[in-house]
């Protein structure tokens, strides 16, 4: 598998096909366990197991329909791990070095209990490292209507810095809903990868600044730097307000079909970088 050294992916590198490497994060007791085994079915799914960067950590490579996909750190997902002292902090700091090398993160949430600082705190860090995030609500079978209505709220207002990244409801256990994640991790991959062509995404912007001008200053050119996720530089005749950047991402998400992947948007003044 092609990778930078940091456990990533390069798409492309080398002529190989891209392997999408997924962390399964959460607090202790959430159904990581329950869904890796879901997910991956039996022992004939797996192709092998790669050993991480830690020195006990095993990544594993599954064949599913949506292609190979490696899940990271599995070591404590394919075994009951014994629950005692301090075992929600090294659930945590696990958590946090998977998603460091993941290309997409699956963040599991007990529908039943909803959502805590731990979830907040994961869902950080999943922003910050820039990695598309599938928030999966589980045991949802479990929870009564009124139960359904206030996690639902839980997230719209605990996790809405994450505002375009899908939510799935389901049941690891029964495998109520598990159907549609595969499938949602492999949109989220591609927008991951997405390029805009230079002259759609300038013609966007003209659209967007027709339909509602900055009181600020004016973008004069557009242009993506980067992928992984899409990175795109604005030219600008002067500074623009946040809320403006806003309201530019969501106009361009919704113009190039972007859909669960961060989209960071850069400011450039005239040669001088904002």
């Amino acid at each position: 598998v092609a990778g930078d050294g940091s456990g990533r992916n390069i798409p492309g590198s080398a002529g190989r096909p891209e392997i999408a490497a997924v962390a399964i994060v959460g607090r202790p007791n959430v159904g990581k366990s329950t869904l890796f085994n879901r997910l991956v079915g039996d022992d004939r799914s797996v192709v092998h197991d790669v050993a991480g960067t830690t020195r006990d950590a095993i990544d594993t490579l599954v064949e599913t329909e949506e292609g190979p996909v490696r899940f990271i750190d599995t070591a404590g997902l394919r075994r009951k791990s014994r629950i005692g002292s301090g075992s929600e902090y090294y659930s945590l700091v696990r958590s946090l070095s998977a998603i460091d090398r993941a290309d997409v993160a699956l963040l599991l949430v007990d529908a039943v209990e909803g959502v805590t600082h731990q979830e907040q705190r994961l869902a950080e860090r999943v922003d910050a490292a820039g990695s598309p995030i599938v928030i999966v609500l589980n045991k949802w079978d479990a929870c009564s209507t009124e139960r359904r209505l206030a996690v639902a709220a839980e997230v719209e207002d605990r996790l809405a810095f994450l505002d375009y990244a899908p939510v799935l409801r389901m049941s690891a256990l029964s495998g109520f809903g598990v159907q549609r994640l595969l499938p949602t991790l492999r949109t989220a991959i591609d927008a991951y990868h997405q390029r805009i062509p230079t002259g759609q995404l300038n013609e966007a912007v003209k659209a967007a600044q027709s339909s509602h001008p900055s009181p600020t200053a004016r973008i004069l050119y557009a242009v993506q730097g980067a992928i992984d996720p899409p990175t795109i530089t604005l030219f600008a005749s002067g500074r623009l307000h946040s809320s403006y950047l806003r309201y530019l991402e969501h106009f361009l998400r919704e113009r190039f079909a972007l859909g669960p992947t961060p989209l960071k948007l850069r400011v450039r003044l005239r040669g001088k970088q904002s």
